[in-house]
């Protein structure tokens, strides 16, 4: 159980950092158009 949560845990963090880049990507791109 506990290596699950861990995993668990890991992966959100990925989800985390990624979802975090999308988003910069995204307001610079933004920018970019305005």
């Amino acid at each position: 159980n506990y290596d699950g949560v861990l995993i668990q845990d890991n992966t959100r963090s990925k989800f985390e950092k990624t979802l975090r880049r999308i988003v910069e990507v995204y307001y610079a791109f933004g920018g970019r158009v305005r």
